[in-house]
């Protein structure tokens, strides 16, 4: 499912973006209001896990990892209704699943720009800053950093969660076009 908001009038510039996890579409309204004022067609997208779409085979969020289908689909739609400039924008998970598509998309290269928001850059990042948020149970201390990396093996084993493959953050000349 997505939202397409057509520009007023004839236009073959447009936006498509990508939401995070556990927000809505709404999310994107903000955004997707400037670029339309700027007479961008835009499309709002869904991914699988997302509401109305359909749920991941394993029940777990991929980071980008098989999402960036659903965008690379998306690109594919906008360059069949008559696109000439691309501009991906990417929330949160979003943007994982924006970099995840620039990363391994065979159709990254007709993008023209990319805007990001708190993209979730690193799940292994994600996971050491969460960690910061908590304590130990009964004794109040910080959750040690060697307890958040043998809860990341664990996750990697139990799950095969390859965290190198979801890290877009030294990914050096992935975004090869403006970023924001």
């Amino acid at each position: 499912p997505a939202w397409q908001i057509p520009a007023a009038k004839e236009s073959d510039a447009w936006a498509i973006l990508t939401h995070g996890k556990g927000a809505a579409r709404s999310e994107l309204l903000r955004m997707a209001r400037s670029l339309h004022n700027r007479k961008y067609n835009v499309l709002v997208i869904t991914y699988s896990g997302d509401v109305g779409a359909p749920p991941y085979d394993d029940g777990m969020l991929h980071y980008g990892r098989t999402e960036w289908q659903e965008l690379e689909a998306a690109v594919a739609h906008v360059e069949d209704q008559g696109a000439n400039t691309i501009v991906l924008g990417g929330t949160s998970h979003g943007g994982a699943v924006t970099l995840g598509f620039l990363a391994r998309g065979n159709l990254a290269r007709k993008v023209d720009g990319v805007i990001l928001d708190a993209p979730a850059s690193s799940l292994e990042d994600i996971i050491d800053f969460r960690g910061d948020d908590f304590t130990l149970p009964v004794v109040g201390l910080p959750v040690p950093e060697s307890l958040e990396d043998a809860a990341k093996m664990m996750v990697s084993f139990r799950f095969g969660v390859d965290f190198s493959a979801i890290n877009y953050t030294d990914t050096d000349g992935l975004v090869t076009v403006p970023l924001l």
